[in-house]
Parts: structure tokens; C-alpha cells; sequence
């Protein structure tokens, strides 16, 4: 019988509480007759302010899936949102802000109402007799949605604060002081002796026997006092008020002594760390792929990385130490449930269930993490604080949430003293074959001043259109184009939606050739986006038109969707802009000093700002060292790189580039960063993680490669070498259809039916549209692959939906873009 009185309501009420789950399921319509799935969330029993819990109380905490992923809807009528390991409360909860609730551990429930859980019989009998399969899943929150009180998630924390109120409030009490003054002669008399015969070193005095002794001894003599008792304390509640009086004199005795007894525990382990860093350097380049993570589990983790590696920087005490690693874990469970339902990996009547780990899963998190810890703290002594914690942490968590975390580092531990070198997987090189020197070789086609006829492919009606201009830029969008001559003047054709022309129309909504747009001049790029446009002047300044609705405009108006004319980003003002880049939903700007501006859509951080919401139509600086690092995690050198590097100076970008979702950053070295969506693997790390910040592909961190060009498209990249290599990474799909699939950059495939087959390969330029990419190499000739659904590759026919693999096409192009569902290509006459 339990003694959690929110419980024994459950236990008392769950027919009628059944009943209920029932109706309102039949009521929702989204879940099979045979099958019922609902949670209980159960206060913590110290959280609750009486003893009496009503049918009601227990209502508002039966959660059954909602429509939305992540929502739930209680019996009562009200709305839940699990995020991670905590539960807000929405619609119909009264007060601002709105509660969140932890999850502290969950359960199967058993009732004679559903049976044993997990019960195969009981299971096998329902099938025979075709009756309605019922799974309950237990919540224990930290405190209810309405009312109660917050405490602890477990009876043996005690957070800082919480330890300092605590303690002050039992010093209050007379007959306490002495037991403390105790405390405070013993630690001055370890440190400062009073006579010579007693002048030993303080750690003959601190090891865990004695501290052990003395922490005893002082919980009891407070015990023995009396201090805080009162009759009117239920059993548990005397359970908890003597573990929190032992966990408050722990941590008062340890936090005096924690310096002089860590360091010896550091210096007593440095063996054990020497092993365990040995480990971690030989797997530096380990990808999560290499820990067993699942490619759903697959996410960055910076919260739980900071977490651990400032353990023994911030916490001074063994708790306070256990709890850091504690928070490390449930952030590392956020992530991942952040990540889910980011990328809707979850249904929402599998979300319930699905975004709790494995302890087999958090372990193969854990491990990743660890490696990503000793990037950031090369020294971070894991060995000293786990022995540290066993140590000298006096209470007994070995059944808690606490004891829980801890027997997880200690897991861990003992895998990377135990690892092999044999296990270690090897760096991921990048294998190309030497190109012959071009010094014969006329590489001006896409600098031409000469006549070029520009030609598009793909869908009606653009399809086959033949326009003669000499250019100096080109763009392709959804269905539209924009061109820049080489006066600088813009011009734009196509459809009209959305304002993304720059020229306003009365009578129609569709162009069908090039017109100039008035308002822009002395124009050198221009960048279409998914529905909107960016352009840069001779005078450095960017203007930007179309589509607003995740700001990616950058104009002081947040509350307008369009703006069908070109606009000047007044916050880029005074800053010289070299180069624009457009995605989907955000946008890039190049300064000429190498810093790089984002502003717009961030549902998948690809702006690469720490920003809390989605989006922002506010430019900021993407506030990052664009310094390349080799293999050894040193600044860049070598052949490939320019002799005007300088290799102590902060690193500048010199190339930009913006997929559907993801960004990406050429250095001056010749070093290559990706951010953004990485769930293609379009990120070219070796895994399916999102990347929040700018992070360099270390597969071309060589000093003998060199990144020249980038594209992305929707879901892959592409990257063209100095040597002339074309490489992609990611997954180039035509609907369910997937050319390629890598989440390491790979070698494009070339066929071997040109004239001078060793210049065929030696690639010039690159463009990518969301499902189709173009290569041009020296001799003007152009490589295409990916999706031809709408012709954007080969006459559409209906015979070739896909180009695989890629296939030559042209001849001296000088341009070429990718857009939609078209391609557009400048041909030099």
C-alpha cells in the first residue's frame, strides 16, 4: 500500500478515472478502440498541502495525447505541453508565468482494473478475446499543477540555496550552536594546529573514515537535541527532515575542507585520468554513429556538455557535485526530446513513451558527451570526481535519482579505463587524386565581358527561354530569376506571389521577361531565397524584398508579411557588405572584414546566434572565431592555405552560403563551418545532429586541403577544393527517392566520356537547388544530378525523373544556378 496519499487516490478512483480516459478517447477519435493509452502524474507526497485528494485533484492530473505533438489533455478539460523532462502547463490553468513541473522518474501502474503491467499473459488473453489493450504509464512529478509546494525531486537533494536557509535555520535553534562550534574548532584545528606535536598534514585528518566520524557524530548529537522535531510530523516527513539534517552538515563540513581534500583525490587519481584522457584524445574524431546512437537520438548536446565540464570549477562540495552531473543528464534527456519533436520524429501517441531513454541509450549519450567534455576541458579530471563523490558523499543515494546519475559516470568510467585502441574508429580522410597544373588551362569563361545568352530549364513556361544580355550574376528561385548585368542593374522574370519580383504589378502576376527594377544600381550580387530576395551594392549596402513572415527581411517591421519593393537593411548600415546568401526562411551577409550577419527564421539554429524564439527579423553578428583548426586542433597551415594567413590573428569568413535550413562559412585559411539542420547529414560532421553554433567539418581540416566554394541545397551540401574536387555530403532525394545518401563529404561521381579526361574533373563553380545541384569545371562544361521532375536537368518527357548518375550537359557556361524547379544557365557565345 503506498504511502503517497495522491496515490492511494489514484488506486481508490481509477475505475471512474478509467471510465473517463475511455470517453474522452472515443470523444478525440485518434486512437484505435482496441487501444488505450494514458499517463497518471503523481505529486511527490512532501509536495502536497493536505493529506485529502479528491477525484478532481486526481483528474487534473490524467493526461491523455492530444492532435499536437507534445500536448495532452486532461480529464478536466485543461491542456499540458511535456517538454523534455518537465510538464507546463497551458490552456486552462490559471497563472502567469505558466508552472513547469519535473518528471522525476516513471513507472508502469498495475490495477486489477488493466492488470500486471508488462503482463504477456494478460496480454495474450485480451488478443484471444479481442478486449481493449490498456497501458497506463506512471509520471512522479516534483509537484502538482495547481497548488502544493516545490521541493527537492529527491529526498537527498539539496541545491545551495536551499542548504543555506536550511542551515541558518537550524543555527537559530540554542541547543544546535554547539554541535557547529564543534564543527568549526575541528576544521580550524586541521588546518592551523596549536601545538607541534599535533602538526600533521591536514590529509591525515581528512580522509573518508574520520570525515565519516565526525559528520556521524554530528547528526547525531543534533538528532539527540531534538532540533526541528514537532508531533505533528508524519513518519515520512520525519524520514526527510533527518536526511535533509544529514545532508546539511555534510555540506557544511565539506564545503570548509573541499579544496585541500579534491586536490588530493585529483593528485590520488591522476593514474586513472592519464587512462581515461588517453582514451578520450584516441577518440576525439568518434562520431555519436560510433557510440551505437540512434540516428532519432542524434543531437547536439552544449547543456550537458557545459554542465559536466564546469563540475569541479563551481560545485564545492560532493553534492553539490552529484547534483551538477545529475542536471547534466536530464539536459542531456531535454535535448533529445527537443530534438524529436523539432523533427516530428514522434507521433504523438508515441511521444509519450518514446522520449524516455534506455539506460543502455543514456549511457551511449553519456560516453559521446564525455568525449565532447575533454574538447572543451582537455584537463577535466572524471576519475577524481567520481571517486570524490563515492568518497565523501555520507548519504545514502544508491536508490535515488541521485544514485541513479552517479552509477552512470561510474559506468562510464569504467568503459574508457577498460577501452582498447584496437576499438578506436580512424579519422575520415578525404581521398582525391592529384589534378594535373592548369597553368595552359583558360579559366576566364565565368568572368566574361563578352555577349552571353542565358538559358532555363525546367518547367512550363519559362521552359526554353533563350535571353541575350551580358551578366554579371545570377539567381534562381522557386519559379522566378533575378540577373545582374554588368552594369549593375537587377532585373527579375517569373511569378510574382509574395512581392519576390521587386516591381509592382496591377494586372498580372507573372513576368515573362526581364525587368529592371528602378530602385536598385551599381548592384554586384543578388541571392533568391524561398520567397524572398537579398541584393548587395558597390556601396556595400543590402537591400531586401518579398516575403517577411520569419523576418528574414532584417527591416524594422516584424508585423509586416511582404514588402513587394526593394528595401534598405538599415541595421547593415556602416557596414560594408561584400556578399548575401538566402535560405528558405533567414538570410547571411558577408562583411568585407570577414564577419558574418544572420537575421530570420531559427526553428534549426541556423542563424548561429543564441536566440530563445524561432526567429528574428533583428541583424546580428554570428559572434564566432572563423579561425580553421587541423586534425591536432591547431591553427591551420600548409601548403593549401595562403601565405596571408595570419596564424595568431582571429579568424575571417571569406565565402558564405545558406541551404533550405543550414549555413555555411568558408575561412580565409581554406577551413569549411556548417550549422543549422544537420539532420540529412547535409552538415558533413558524420552524424544526423543539428549544430547550433558554427562547427567545423574536421574531415577537410588537412593542411594539405582547401576548401574554395560551398553550396547547400535542402537537404546536402556541396564543397568544390582548391584542387578542383567537387565533394557532397548530405542526402540529394527526389521525393522517396534517395541518390545519395553520407553524412561524410564523398568524391562526386564523374562519367568518363569528355574530351581531355584530366580536366574533366577539375570543377570551377558550384550551384544548388533544393533537389538538384550543377558543377562547372574548367573548360566551361557542366555536370548535373538530382531530381528532373519538373525539367530542370533534361527535357521533361516523362521518361527521366532522376539523373543518376550525374551526366554532362553543356559547354562553356559561365554561370550557372539552381533553383526549384528550374536551372538557369549563362552560356558565353
Amino acid at each position: 500500500m503506498s504511502t503517497n496519499p495522491f496515490m492511494v487516490a489514484v488506486e481508490l478512483h481509477f475505475p471512474q478515472l478509467l471510465q473517463q480516459v475511455r470517453e474522452l478517447t472515443r470523444h478525440n477519435g485518434d486512437a484505435p478502440s482496441s487501444t488505450i493509452k494514458f499517463l497518471v502524474c503523481v505529486p511527490q507526497s512532501l509536495s502536497l498541502l493536505t493529506g485529502m485528494v479528491t477525484i478532481a485533484d486526481v483528474a487534473t492530473h490524467v493526461l491523455v495525447a492530444d492532435a499536437t505533438v507534445g500536448m495532452y489533455q486532461t480529464l478536466d478539460g485543461r491542456r499540458v505541453a511535456i517538454v523534455g523532462s518537465s510538464i507546463v502547463t497551458k490552456e486552462g490553468f490559471d497563472g502567469v508565468p505558466a508552472r513547469s513541473v519535473r518528471i522525476v522518474m516513471t513507472d508502469t501502474f498495475a490495477h486489477a482494473s488493466i492488470g500486471p503491467p508488462d503482463s504477456y499473459q494478460v496480454l495474450r488473453l485480451q488478443r484471444i478475446c479481442n478486449a481493449v489493450w490498456i497501458q497506463c504509464l506512471l509520471l512522479h512529478i516534483n509537484r502538482p499543477f495547481v497548488g502544493g509546494v516545490a521541493v527537492p525531486e529527491d529526498m537527498g537533494e539539496m541545491d545551495c540555496a536551499t542548504f543555506r536557509r536550511y542551515l541558518a535555520m537550524i543555527r537559530a535553534y540554542p541547543e544546535s550552536a554547539a554541535v557547529f562550534s564543534s564543527l568549526d574548532v575541528f576544521v580550524h584545528d586541521v588546518f592551523e594546529p596549536t601545538t607541534s606535536a599535533s602538526k600533521k598534514r591536514p590529509q591525515h585528518y581528512l580522509t573518508p573514515r574520520r570525515l565519516r566520524h565526525v559528520w556521524t557524530k554530528c547528526v547525531d548529537l543534533l538528532d539527540d537535541t531534538g532540533t526541528l522535531d514537532t508531533p505533528l510530523l508524519a513518519p515520512t516527513h520525519v524520514q526527510h527532515r533527518h536526511l535533509q539534517l544529514a545532508q546539511a552538515v555534510e555540506s557544511y563540513l565539506m564545503e570548509q575542507v573541499h579544496d585541500v581534500v579534491f586536490a588530493a583525490v585529483v593528485f590520488r587519481c591522476r593514474k586513472q585520468d592519464d587512462a581515461v584522457r588517453h582514451t578520450w584524445r584516441l577518440l576525439e574524431h568518434a562520431t555519436p554513429r560510433d557510440f551505437n546512437i540512434a540516428r532519432e537520438f542524434q543531437c547536439e548536446q552544449r547543456q550537458a556538455i557545459d554542465l559536466i565540464a564546469n563540475t569541479h570549477v563551481e560545485c564545492h562540495s560532493p553534492l553539490a557535485m552529484l547534483m551538477q552531473l545529475k542536471r547534466a543528464l536530464t539536459a542531456l534527456n531535454d535535448a533529445i526530446s527537443r530534438h524529436l519533436v523539432r523533427h516530428r520524429t514522434n507521433t504523438p501517441r508515441d511521444a509519450s513513451i518514446a522520449q524516455y531513454l534506455s539506460t543502455d541509450d543514456v549511457l551511449d549519450q553519456l560516453l559521446f558527451v564525455l568525449v565532447q567534455v575533454s574538447k572543451q576541458c582537455p584537463a577535466f579530471p572524471l576519475a577524481a570526481i567520481v571517486t570524490y563523490i563515492q568518497e565523501y558523499h555520507f548519504v545514502n543515494s544508491s536508490v535515488s535519482a541521485l544514485g541513479f546519475a552517479l552509477a552512470n559516470f561510474q559506468v562510464a568510467l569504467e568503459w574508457f579505463t577498460s577501452h582498447s585502441d584496437d576499438d578506436v574508429p580512424p579519422p575520415r580522410p578525404v581521398v582525391v587524386e592529384p589534378v594535373p597544373p592548369l597553368a595552359a588551362v583558360t579559366t576566364s569563361l565565368a568572368t566574361a565581358a563578352t555577349c552571353t545568352t542565358l538559358r532555363v530549364m525546367g518547367s512550363a513556361p519559362f521552359a526554353g527561354q533563350i535571353i541575350r544580355d551580358t551578366v554579371r550574376n545570377i539567381s534562381c528561385g522557386p519559379r522566378w530569376f533575378a540577373i545582374v548585368s554588368d552594369a549593375g542593374d537587377v532585373s527579375t522574370w517569373g511569378d510574382a506571389s509574395g512581392g519576390r519580383l521587386g516591381v509592382t504589378l496591377l494586372t498580372t502576376t507573372r513576368l515573362d521577361v526581364p525587368t529592371a527594377i528602378p530602385q536598385l544600381q551599381h548592384v554586384v550580387q543578388v541571392s533568391c531565397g524561398g520567397w524572398h530576395v537579398l541584393a548587395c551594392d558597390l556601396n556595400g549596402h543590402v537591400y531586401s524584398w518579398g516575403s517577411n513572415v520569419n523576418g528574414q527581411l532584417g527591416l524594422e517591421c516584424p508585423n509586416v508579411s511582404m514588402v513587394p519593393t526593394p528595401t534598405l537593411v538599415e541595421d547593415l548600415v556602416g557596414t560594408y557588405i561584400s556578399a548575401v546568401a538566402s535560405g528558405d526562411g533567414h538570410s547571411l551577409a558577408l562583411t568585407s572584414s570577414g564577419q558574418v550577419y544572420s537575421w530570420g527564421s531559427n526553428r534549426f539554429d541556423q542563424l548561429g546566434r543564441d536566440l530563445q524564439q524561432g526567429w528574428t527579423f533583428q541583424v546580428g553578428r554570428v559572434d564566432h572565431d572563423w579561425g580553421g583548426r587541423n586534425l591536432r586542433f591547431e591553427r591551420r597551415c600548409g601548403t593549401a592555405c595562403s601565405d596571408m594567413v595570419d596564424q595568431v590573428a582571429p579568424g575571417a569568413a571569406m565565402r558564405i552560403a545558406a541551404g533550405s535550413f543550414h549555413s555555411a562559412v568558408i575561412t580565409r585559411d581554406g577551413a569549411l563551418f556548417m550549422w543549422g539542420c544537420g539532420h540529412s547529414g547535409q552538415l558533413g560532421l558524420g552524424s544526423f545532429m543539428d549544430a547550433s553554433v558554427p562547427t567545423q567539418v574536421l574531415q577537410l581540416a588537412h593542411d594539405e586541403v582547401s576548401v574554395a566554394h560551398v553550396g547547400c541545397g535542402a537537404k546536402y551540401s556541396c564543397v568544390l577544393l582548391a584542387s578542383g574536387h567537387a565533394l557532397i555530403a548530405g542526402q540529394l532525394v527526389d521525393h522517396d527517392r534517395v541518390v545519395l545518401s553520407s553524412t561524410w563529404f564523398v568524391k562526386v561521381p564523374t562519367p568518363d566520356d569528355v574530351d581531355d579526361a584530366a580536366f574533366a574533373s577539375h570543377f570551377v563553380s558550384i550551384s544548388c537547388g533544393p533537389a538538384h545541384c550543377a558543377f562547372v569545371n574548367v573548360r566551361g562544361n557542366v555536370l548535373m544530378w538530382g531530381t528532373n521532375a519538373q525539367g530542370q536537368i533534361l527535357p521533361q518527357d516523362g521518361t527521366v525523373d532522376v539523373v543518376h548518375p550525374p551526366r554532362w550537359l553543356a559547354s562553356r557556361v559561365a554561370h550557372v544556378t539552381c533553383g526549384e524547379s528550374h536551372t538557369m544557365l549563362a552560356i558565353v557565345e
